[in-house]
């Protein structure tokens, strides 16, 4: 993701946001992952860990989503006279 943004002229920027969706897919796979098969699974620790990285990718993952989607409010311009 690091060397995307760096290239992001080159690639596009379709291929661009393909990258940042694959990344995405990409925790969500990693984090399945660890919940099955990873050994420290069943620690409190582990848990918190699990919970918290999962709750604020979702968070923050919505709050993009709805801040894009929702229009600016344009204040109006007064010309002085």
């Amino acid at each position: 993701m690091i060397i995307s943004f760096y290239v992001r002229k080159v690639i596009g920027r379709k291929i661009w946001r393909g990258l940042h969706y694959l990344g995405f897919a990409a925790f969500f796979v990693g984090m399945a992952h660890g919940i099955t098969a990873g050994s420290d699974s069943a620690m409190p620790w582990m848990q918190v860990i699990y919970w918290f990285s999962t709750a604020s990718v979702l968070f923050l993952t919505i709050y993009r989503i709805l801040m894009h989607s929702s229009p600016v409010k344009q204040t109006p311009v007064v010309e002085k006279s």
